[in-house]
């Protein structure tokens, strides 16, 4: 219990309980050392393939006449499309094989098949230019290619999600003309500040916890009370909590920016170019330079924060560059200060450190942008326990949302995606590879088959790790206990207090993505593409809150492309109709209508999005009314 005699104000906080953790979060991380050195006994030397899931191979090399037979190369332990005829447009020959192992999604678009329909579609955008995105593929796809409005640095009349704390004035300039200018922007007041920071830590906080509710509510908002805002650090992380607050209030109460035919747009609270918070940010913005080059946790926080906030405003490029500055930051800050992970801070020190990595591994693994090196000290930090002191508020969050163990199993499910992403690159080659005539064989489909097996094992081990409230029935992915999605979006969609349905929609589909991505085989590889919770309702609704969205809006592109080419391609046509079950059309109809959708509601918005409806154009049939 603190007491601020001078405001009359108090603070309640649990005290810390190091000596009774969780059972099922000690088990998570107990048992992660096990799970990320199974993968590195993996036998690498497999001659040279192109695997993207399970489609690259049917389209990007030289492809002959199916033998007798192929159907059964459509199990998920066999290598299903290396003597595929496609009827279609032609395909350019080569004399050798050309073959890669990619993760990113827009390298799809390079392949001969999917040019050739772009190309020769009468529905293609003239502003499409394959060439471009070929060779920049990531720079495009970020969006930092010019296309996005900067946040306005002078937002004065943005609407605000409450406004309490806007208090706007007119006054006549020198000129004669009425300006709008804001009076005590800072000025906010206890209350408010209660309620943006509750907003920011029931909310974003659960996703990313990089924050201490403790701290902040006894020592940050108290001292912000007596003594104001400043240019320290403190002041700018207030800010950054601040903006999120109101990002967090506005992103699921808050108005939607448009509504098409009676659907409302998952994109809520103020307008394209003023988001919620944007005031409140930009005081952030003017601060941040005062810190720029301390070696502290709170740098690191204040970039995270700052790229968390350009995130839901889908500025990718900035969040981009703000992330890159927070790894760079807690790698100055464990590198010159490294005794700071043994004292009180150093649990919220691992939990910053494993955050940077998640977002750097999505960057890394979709855009094939450079990683910084962090990734080099994960010996030396460790896992983060939650073994500090916590507040009632998150006593109650963990026991509604189990956000703990949700992010130690995002810290687990990003470890594995990379040990694979490494397994994969290092056996069929990260890298274009030319073979020779003479050395061009057959895929070699027992080591292939023999490899998949046990990269599957480790992914099913993640799953049996999963403790039992965090499970899910695999046939029926959209079901929870209480059918928490549904891909009806017309119908009526609440939202969840602790982000709930946001954690789980990112575990389940994270799941779905690794093994999107690790599957050779076509059935299982479909079966992976299907109904991910991210795009179903309610999560679809509550965008501003949903991390990492151009990782989504790409590999939701990917599976329509996917899904498209399993109509076209006869051996996908004969598999599909006879080897994938009696609900799976329904399942991929819904599929397409729930990544369209996605796409479609953040197009006006977001530079990704834009680009990714450009070349759906070309596939679907695309109106404004469909």
């Amino acid at each position: 219990m603190c007491n601020l005699s001078e405001n009359e104000l108090e603070c309640k906080y649990r005290e810390p309980q190091p000596t009774k953790k969780d059972k099922t979060l000690v088990e998570i991380l107990e048992r992660l050392k096990s799970l990320e050195g199974g993968l590195r006994n993996l036998d690498g030397k497999v001659d040279s393939l192109n695997v993207r899931g399970a489609f690259p191979l049917s389209i990007y090399g030289p492809l002959h006449q199916p033998s007798h037979g192929s159907l059964d190369s459509g199990r998920s332990s066999s290598w299903p499309f290396s003597n595929v005829h496609i009827s279609g447009p032609a395909i350019p020959s080569t004399s050798a094989r050309e073959v890669q192992y990619v993760s990113a999604t827009h390298k799809i678009l390079s392949w001969p098949f999917i040019q050739q329909l772009l190309e020769n579609t009468p529905h293609k955008d003239p502003e499409l230019d394959l060439s471009a995105l070929e060779k920049d593929g990531g720079a495009t796809m970020l969006g930092s290619q010019g296309r996005v409005t900067p946040l306005s640095a002078n937002p004065y009349n943005a609407p605000m999600m409450g406004g309490e704390h806007s208090s706007l004035h007119a006054q006549v300039s020198s000129t004669g003309q009425v300006e709008t200018v804001p009076t005590n922007i800072l000025n906010m007041g206890w209350e408010n500040m209660q309620r943006l920071s509750k907003a920011y830590f029931n909310t974003f906080n659960l996703l990313y916890p990089i924050m201490d509710r403790q701290y902040f509510q006894s020592e940050t908002l108290p001292t912000i009370a007596n003594r104001g805002f400043d240019e320290s650090s403190m002041s700018t992380l207030a800010c950054l909590v601040f903006a999120l607050g109101e990002i967090a209030i506005g992103g699921v109460q808050g108005a939607p920016i448009e509504t098409r035919k009676g659907r409302p747009s998952g994109i809520k609270g103020g307008t394209v170019d003023h988001p919620p918070g944007l005031l409140l940010f930009n005081e952030a913005r003017k601060r941040m330079g005062f810190n720029l080059t301390e070696c502290s946790l709170e740098n690191v926080q204040m970039f995270s924060l700052a790229a968390i906030y350009y995130e839901a405003c889908c500025h990718h490029a900035e969040f981009w560059r703000m992330t890159i500055s927070a790894s760079l930051a807690c790698q100055a800050l464990l590198t010159s200060n490294p005794e700071e992970l043994t004292t009180h801070r150093g649990d919220l020190i691992r939990r910053a450190f494993w955050h940077c990595s998640i977002m750097e591994t999505c960057l890394h693994l979709e855009l094939n942008l450079p990683l910084t090196g962090l990734d080099k000290l994960e010996e030396m930090v460790g896992l983060p326990d939650f073994s500090g002191s916590f507040t009632e508020e998150d006593y109650a969050a963990n026991q509604a949302s189990h956000f703990q163990e949700h992010f130690a199993s995002q810290i687990v499910l990003r470890r594995l995606s990379v040990e694979f992403h490494t397994t994969l690159s290092n056996a069929f080659g990260s890298t274009t590879t030319h073979l020779s005539p003479i050395s061009r064989v057959e895929p070699p489909i027992n080591s292939a088959a023999a490899m998949t097996k046990q990269l599957t094992a480790q992914l099913d081990q993640w799953r049996g790790l999963l403790p039992v409230y965090l499970r899910w029935h695999e046939e029926h992915p959209d079901l929870h206990t209480n059918y928490m999605f549904t891909a009806d979006l017309d119908a009526p969609s609440g939202s969840y207090p602790y982000a709930v349905d946001i954690q789980t929609a990112m575990l389940r589909s994270r799941y779905y993505y690794v093994k999107y991505l690790m599957y050779q085989g076509v059935t299982e590889c479909l079966k992976a593409i299907l109904k991910w919770p991210i795009t179903m309702s309610p999560t679809c609704f509550q965008k501003r809150l949903v991390p990492c969205l151009f990782f989504w809006s790409q590999n939701l592109l990917g599976i329509l492309i996917i899904l498209h080419l399993s109509q076209q391609v006869p051996i996908l046509i004969r598999i599909r109709t006879t080897m994938m079950g009696n609900r799976f059309d329904q399942d991929a109809n819904e599929t397409v209508m729930l990544c369209i959708n996605w796409i479609r509601d953040l197009k006006d918005i977001d530079p990704t999005a834009m680009r990714c409806w450009m070349i759906l154009k070309g596939i679907y049939p695309l109106g404004e009314d469909t």
